[in-house]
Order: C-alpha cells, then sequence, then structure tokens
C-alpha cells in the first residue's frame, strides 16, 4: 500500500474527528436516541434513492410542506406519531408491499395479477 499523502491524511483525520465527535461527545443526545436519528435519516435517503432526479424537487416540496424538512419526516415527527422511540424503530424495518413492487423488491402475486390486468385495461 502507497504511504498515505498529506492532503489525504488530513482529509482522513478531519472525517475521524467529525465521526468521532457526532457519535461520542454529542452531549444533546444519548447514544440510543443518536442511533435512533441515525436510523431515521438512513431511512429519508433510502426512500428518496428510489426516485429519479427529475422527480425531487417535486418530492423535496411534498416533505417540506408535509413534515418541515426536504428530506422526508424528522425524528422528533416519527416519535410524536409513533409514540416511542421504540415504535419509530420497528416503524422502520417493517415492509411497504405496494413500494416493494414498484421498486423491484417484490413481485405481484398471482391472486393480485388479475385485479391488476383489469385496472390497467
Amino acid at each position: 500500500m502507497p504511504p498515505a499523502t498529506p492532503g489525504k491524511d488530513r482529509a482522513l483525520q478531519s472525517t475521524r474527528a467529525a465521526l468521532h465527535s457526532r457519535a461520542v461527545f454529542d452531549q444533546s443526545a444519548s447514544y440510543p436516541e443518536f442511533a435512533n436519528r441515525q436510523i431515521v435519516d438512513i431511512r429519508n435517503k433510502k426512500q428518496l434513492s428510489f426516485y429519479a432526479k427529475d422527480e425531487l424537487a417535486t418530492v423535496y416540496k411534498r416533505n417540506l410542506d408535509r413534515y418541515g424538512n426536504a428530506m422526508g419526516p424528522t425524528y422528533e415527527s416519527q416519535v410524536a406519531k409513533y409514540g416511542s422511540p421504540e415504535a419509530v424503530i420497528r416503524a422502520g424495518y417493517r415492509t411497504n408491499p405496494t413500494m416493494d413492487i414498484l421498486t423491484g423488491i417484490a413481485r405481484i402475486r398471482r391472486t393480485f395479477q388479475h385485479l391488476i390486468e383489469d385496472y390497467v385495461t
């Protein structure tokens, strides 16, 4: 492995320091709350990744109108909606069959295929 250059080494140290200060020295939140906030952010980014670039402006506007945040629901709004941080985490792992089909994660079951064909034709 080639030796690190001074510029790369400084960038790496800066990244490490930023991550360390967010994870360890965040005095405003406990570690579980920090982790929960990260999960909400990850979920928002995942959801946004399914949209085409030309659709994002519309999605950002909708999110701002609905949540007051262009990226999607905030941790605070999720806790208010679900009642507890634990419920927010459980909700983050729920599946959404419609979104799974639209994104290609799941296939349409044969039992519902006729409903879709009737709707489309």
